[in-house]
């Protein structure tokens, strides 16, 4: 018997249709099929995506949750790997700054991923935030802190709850809600740590990793003092609205070449917060987080006198809509 490209696309539709799994919304469980997923009329394009995957709002039909929908292919190791891993750790992990993960519909071509519906990233809202501001652009010190402190929360449960490394926290990982709340997202490149470290390859955004990332041996690995770089390379890009280190590695013509990312990571001083215009607080969390060797940053868990200045998720609410930074 030969089977046809219609009939392997049509097996495949059937597969799609039938498949079938539990999502948890709002402590009810329903047994959810992909036809249970309705799109919404004015938002059938996507609403972000990266490299791994394209995300959709959708509606929930059993309980007319709206929610987002992610989309991530299957047919390479690296795409069926990233599918797995975002799908068994969101399964386990409920904190109040990581998103809220509803199921995982698992189909012959795809893993849908449904979460939470947030309003945007922090990269978006920076970037409206510029436009609105140009040259008087100014990232609230409580906002930041509110931020650091929602992403280090966020990091602290995944350690200790899980053993599990993020490895990709970026502005466009951190989440803003419709309430003002922070909250982070993406554990496609998240890895299990063992004996507190991790071995394996995965980069995630050249311009967040940590320089034991890059000079990593497989004996040494890396911690969870990766996360904690990458929380300081962001607080500085939000609050001066440039990134410290792709601005450094930038060619006159404009150019940005990976090898030269890499050089200043490794070999140039950690950026710093200097002038006036920043409280001590915020230049001491942001040298504490960006120590060349891992074992003097700021460890997760530990206290700083800059994460004591969280603002409400109200307050972050009226900062955001005073600005008009939320879609």
């Amino acid at each position: 018997m030969r089977l046809t490209l219609n009939g392997l696309f049509e097996s495949n539709n059937r597969r799609s249709e039938s498949a079938e799994a539990e999502f948890v919304i709002n402590d009810v469980t329903y047994m959810t099929k992909l036809t249970d997923i309705l799109e919404e009329p004015d938002f059938t394009y996507p609403i972000g995506s990266g490299r791994f995957g394209t995300v959709y709002r959708k509606k929930h039909r059993l309980s007319g949750l709206v929610m987002a929908e992610k989309i991530v292919s299957k047919g390479t190791a690296n795409l069926d790997r990233y599918a797995e891993t975002e799908k068994q750790l969101w399964k386990n992990c409920k904190h109040e700054h990581l998103v809220n993960h509803y199921g995982a519909i698992d189909t012959a071509m795809n893993v849908h991923l449904y979460f939470e519906l947030m309003n945007t990233c922090l990269e978006k809202l920076q970037e409206r935030l510029k436009n609105r501001q140009g040259d008087n652009y100014r990232f609230p010190e409580e906002v930041l802190a509110k931020v650091a402190y929602s992403t280090y929360s966020a990091l602290w449960y995944l350690k200790e709850a899980h053993s599990v490394i993020h490895r990709d926290i970026k502005p466009s990982n951190i989440l803003v809600g419709n309430d003002g709340s922070i909250k982070v997202t993406d554990f496609g490149l998240a890895r299990k740590l063992v004996d507190s470290r991790a071995y394996t390859k995965g980069i995630g955004c050249l311009g967040y990793i940590s320089p034991e990332r890059i000079e990593r041996t497989r004996e040494g690995g890396y911690g969870t003092p990766a996360d904690i770089w990458s929380i300081g390379i962001s607080v500085i890009e939000l609050a001066t609205g440039v990134h410290p280190i792709l601005s450094q590695a930038v060619r006159p013509n404009g150019d940005l070449v990976e090898l030269d990312i890499l050089v200043v990571i490794v070999d140039q001083a950690p950026p710093r917060l200097t002038g006036n215009r920043y409280s001590d607080n915020l230049k001491n969390f942001v040298e504490r987080c960006l120590q060349k060797d891992a074992a003097d940053r700021i460890q997760l868990g530990e206290s700083h006198p800059f994460l004591g200045r969280v603002p409400t998720d109200e307050s972050m609410l009226q900062w955001c809509t005073v600005n008009e930074l939320l879609v």
